[in-house]
């Protein structure tokens, strides 16, 4: 008789006991070190400091006393609008005339417009509209010399209604030097122009009204140009984007680049700024400012108005590109008739620099390029419908204005759906701040969705993270699944990773300005996420389970189990053919759903994108399919929780909200492109099937020893 001991006849032992994993420990570690971070941030940053900054410009030379406690009136600097003056804003519109030089910044002008366009308004009132409708000539923009953006001016002159200050104005001082000759806000008629009227024209606002951009021209000639190359692009965007000028002009591109539009939207803001000043400090950081203003003492910068229409920012400057005034204000309380001496400032002005959005802009109907024929004759006139919005705003407020309105996009004039798209995003980050473009219009709504996207996506990645941190198992995952997915993540992150280094590198200026950040952002947003959950996916994946030798950690591999054995050969019944034949397929399917894509865009970087989309996304749905069969094969749910499901399904839904009329106006809703072809409409049902199972199948087993039977 032979013996045999148990482990002997044991013939697949199986593998070693597997310790579930806590979750709460990944709850600390991510916890401690992001509070940790954060506490370094506000330490290094200092916001508060940098917020007293912006809500308060040049905070130390403030009087500490409300005017009614100051006796000495010629101390302090009062505003020559306060918060209960009401003031009318007039509107003006202005067409050059005449030739222009490099050497003589003098034109002549030709009123087009001019009207009160927002009556006994104050510093309080938000979001005014109205439009006015002007008829512009074309024969300037017909010239083939040099245009600028101010050949057609908008200006905006700030009369107060009933008495002011300004009614007891003796002199002033202005920032701007007195060799400089400002062109008129308001036409003066027949009346010689006043003190009273010198001052209103020192503080008031000039906008252009012209922008360059390319442009499909109306030549008929066989093998005509008819849009401009990438180079000619490029030179158009460094020309807008190498200084603050609001002043450009087409010098230096073609006719193809340098077509005029004409801007059909403006928003104005008068800064609500109502400190009382101290006259000492004021007056020197006044006239210090003044001496260095519109280019003095900077060479190869000629002094003139032009050099004067700068976009510096409130917070910099803002409160010294005032107008000082010298008032005689009469004494109320003396017996003989005398005026007492006063100081005031005037009120700022400003004009959001891009306000219009794409589709504000209208092509002025000439052709400026050379051909023998053309396919529509040149307009005469061309009718523009000019809405204007006012705001008074709180410094900080404008300096959100600012801020905000400082990430966009040059518009491609030639792609109706890049058109639409600007148009919705220009209407979304401007009403962020309370720029409504039409008074039904609900771009915080919008906000609001995209704001529920980035949560939603945010939550994914930390609910993905802390299942695969638990994860000691592969009973469930599908491996050709994961490897799909994982190639997909690869692949994007090194697209995101090398553009962000050559566009750092490149001497491309709207690039870097504007896509830099995104890229950036992206880059350090996805990038930790990204390396932390494959990390911990490939530990699940590889079973490393990892121990520790005193301090030091050590890792070890754990062989397969029964149940993981069976779920890796359901896994394999969807052969590696059927999957690359289901990749090619949805890559075809998603270049045929694009074939409507204008190849002329201005940056190529939107063409890299589209084609590693090409490969990316259906690397994801491939994975995600894979990963939908084991779940029905296995009836257990696996690969995430199920949660993560009904929010990634939640997420793919709010992209058809954009459509409906409840959220956004009916003029702005059809900037709004939602989704209609047939790729996405895959993507979401995918979405859908992943969700029910989820709520159908029970978890399958991943923290804990499977049962080997």
């Amino acid at each position: 008789m032979v013996s045999t001991n148990q482990s002997s006849l044991n013939l697949n032992p199986g593998g070693p006991h597997r310790r579930p994993v806590s979750i709460w420990m990944c709850y600390f570690y991510t916890t401690t070190i992001f509070l940790l971070s954060t506490l370094a941030v506000l330490k290094l940053a200092d916001p508060w400091r940098f917020y007293k900054n912006i809500r308060s410009p040049h905070a130390s030379i403030y009087q500490n006393a409300t005017l009614d406690k100051i006796l000495n009136r010629t101390s302090v600097i009062q505003p020559m609008i306060d918060e209960k003056q009401k003031f009318d804003i007039v509107a003006s519109v202005w067409v050059r005339d005449g030739p222009i030089s490099e050497e003589n910044e003098a034109v002549t002008e030709k009123l087009l417009f001019s009207d009160i366009v927002f009556r006994d308004v104050t510093l309080k009132d938000k979001g005014v509209m109205n439009e006015v409708n002007v008829q512009v000539p074309t024969a300037i923009f017909k010239s083939s010399g040099i245009l600028t953006s101010f050949d057609l001016r908008g200006s905006f002159a700030l009369v107060p209604s009933g008495s002011s200050l300004l009614g007891n104005v003796v002199s002033f001082t202005s920032w701007i030097p007195n060799t400089v000759i400002i062109p008129l806000a308001r036409p003066m008629g027949e009346r010689e122009s006043s003190l009273y009227d010198g001052v209103i024209n020192q503080y008031s606002l000039h906008i252009p009204l012209v922008e360059f951009h390319p442009a499909k021209f109306r030549c008929a000639d066989e093998g005509a140009e008819e849009y401009p190359t990438d180079d000619e692009i490029s030179s158009l965007q460094k020309q807008a984007e190498t200084d603050k000028s609001i002043f450009r002009t087409n010098k230096n591109l073609t006719t193809l680049t340098g077509h005029p539009y004409l801007v059909t939207r403006s928003h104005i803001r008068a800064v609500d700024f109502t400190r009382v000043l101290n006259f000492e400090e004021f007056s020197k950081a006044h006239q210090k400012f003044s001496q260095s203003s519109c280019g003095q003492g900077k060479p190869n910068t000629t002094v003139s108005w032009r050099s004067c229409l700068r976009s510096d920012k409130l917070s910099d400057s803002g409160l010294w590109k005032t107008t000082l005034l010298k008032l005689g204000v009469p004494e109320e309380h003396s017996e003989v008739l005398k005026n007492s001496t006063e100081w005031a400032y005037t009120p700022y002005m400003s004009a959001i620099k891009h306000a219009r959005g794409p589709l504000d802009l209208q092509s002025v109907p000439v052709n400026r390029q050379e051909c023998s024929s053309i396919s529509a004759p040149d307009e005469d006139f061309v009718n523009m419908t000019w809405k204007i919005t006012y705001s008074g705003r709180s410094p900080v407020k404008v300096w959100v204005g600012d801020e905000i309105d400082a990430f966009f996009i040059h518009p491609n004039m030639s792609d109706p759906e890049h058109l639409k798209a600007g148009q919705a995003f220009s209407e979304m980050k401007h009403g962020i701040y309370g720029h409504r473009h039409s008074e039904d219009a609900h771009p915080r709504r919008y906000l609001g969705v995209r704001a529920l996207k980035i949560i939603g996506s945010t939550a994914i990645k930390i609910l993905n993270i802390l299942y695969w941190y638990a994860r000691v198992s592969t009973v469930g995952i599908s491996l050709s699944g994961y490897l799909l997915m994982t190639a997909s993540d690869i692949i994007e992150i090194a697209f995101i990773g090398a553009n962000s280094v050559k566009v750092t590198l490149g001497k491309d200026v709207l690039v870097r300005d504007h896509l830099l950040l995104y890229l950036w952002i992206t880059l350090f947003s996805i990038g930790p996420f990204w390396a932390i959950l494959n990390l911990l996916k490939l530990k699940a994946m590889m079973r490393v389970q990892i121990s520790r030798w005193g301090i030091i950690p050590t890792f070890k591999r754990l062989p397969s189990n029964h149940a993981e054995r069976t779920s890796s050969r359901m896994d394999a019944k969807l052969s590696w053919p059927a999957r690359v034949f289901g990749v090619i397929s949805l890559a075809f399917l998603y270049v045929y759903e694009s074939r409507d894509y204008n190849p002329w865009r201005e940056f190529s970087l939107y063409r890299k994108i589209l084609y590693v989309s090409v490969v990316l996304h259906p690397l994801q749905l491939i994975g995600t399919v894979s990963q939908l069969v084991l779940n029905h094969r296995g009836q257990k749910f696996a690969s995430m929780y199920k949660l993560t499901a009904y929010i990634m399904l939640f997420k793919s839904l709010l992209d058809y909200v954009p459509s409906h009329r409840f959220l956004f106006s009916e003029e702005s809703s059809d900037y709004v492109s939602e989704p209609s072809n047939s790729y996405y409409y895959i993507c979401t049902g995918v979405q859908i099937v992943l969700a029910y199972q989820a709520l159908q199948y029970p978890y399958a087993v991943y923290n804990a020893e499977e049962d080997d039977d």
